[in-house]
């Protein structure tokens, strides 16, 4: 099995992909699709190949793959994005953490290995957004960024929105010091609900709570709490399962979360 398949809506096809099954090796097996990890080219190459079979997409090209760096620029997927010569592709996909769409039959996700990914459903104007949210992009306004874009882009109500809070590392697996922690006060989070002090002989650590932290940022938003879906899953614990960073190190495969609109 290459996919965990979420029920998120019934309009929506909502999935992580799984570790097993793909043509990568080592730290990258085996089904890795992200290629700026340097994984093998022609092993992304197949994966890819292999994930559109599974998701039942026309072409490869309709999974949509953006180079995340950590920040919150966004894109808003149309239809012109497939007259573009494949270097246009990669240029407008390039810095990107947030992707967007109202789209049929287009897979649009983001790669993690520890950090959040979330996804966003508008029942109303049939519309998706997939957010990468590290603790970088957390304190930067990540999730609400992603929803305005929505709102902008097809006016998106929150009370409409339906979310998903991808596997990510747990914050008992996810000690962080206090340049962190400063980083969220800076930015005017109230850090006390999210840690809890972590004993380490190298100094001052506390274990981080993101997927709290990511859950009060939709509610506060306006999403409803019946109509965010929360998959309690750890990368790190489950590391034969899925990817993770922390446990691996950074050279490793990526989790791919991606959804997908029925026509």
């Amino acid at each position: 099995m290459s996919l965990n398949r979420w029920q998120l809506h019934s309009r929506v096809t909502a999935f992580t992909t799984t570790r097993p099954g793909g043509y990568s090796q080592g730290e990258y097996g085996e089904f890795n699709i992200n290629p700026w990890v340097d994984d093998d080219s022609e092993a992304i190459r197949r994966n890819r190949q292999l994930l559109c079979r599974l998701l039942q997409l026309s072409d490869v090209s309709h999974i949509i793959l953006p180079h995340q760096v950590h920040r919150i620029e966004y894109f808003q997927l149309r239809r012109d994005y497939f007259d573009m010569t494949e270097d246009t592709q990669k240029q407008a996909l390039e810095g990107i953490d947030i992707v967007l769409t109202d789209l049929p039959g287009v897979c649009i996700g983001i790669s993690t290995a520890d950090c959040v990914p979330i996804l966003l459903y508008d029942s109303v104007h049939h519309a998706a957004c997939a957010i990468h949210a590290g603790w970088r992009g957390c304190v930067q306004g990540a999730i609400p960024k992603g929803i305005q874009a929505m709102q902008e882009a097809y006016s998106t109500q929150p009370k409409n929105l339906h979310a998903l809070i991808g596997p990510h590392i747990s914050a008992e697996r996810y000690p962080v010091g206090a340049e962190v922690l400063d980083e969220f006060i800076r930015a005017g989070f109230d850090v006390k609900p999210l840690i809890t002090p972590h004993p380490s002989p190298s100094g001052p650590r506390w274990n981080l709570d993101l997927r709290t932290f990511c859950l009060h940022e939709l509610q506060r938003a306006g999403i409803h709490p019946d109509s965010i879906v929360n998959i309690l899953q750890c990368t790190y614990n489950l590391s034969d399962l899925y990817f993770s960073a922390r446990r691996q190190g950074i050279a490793c495969g990526r989790n791919y979360t991606g959804i997908i609109l029925e026509r």
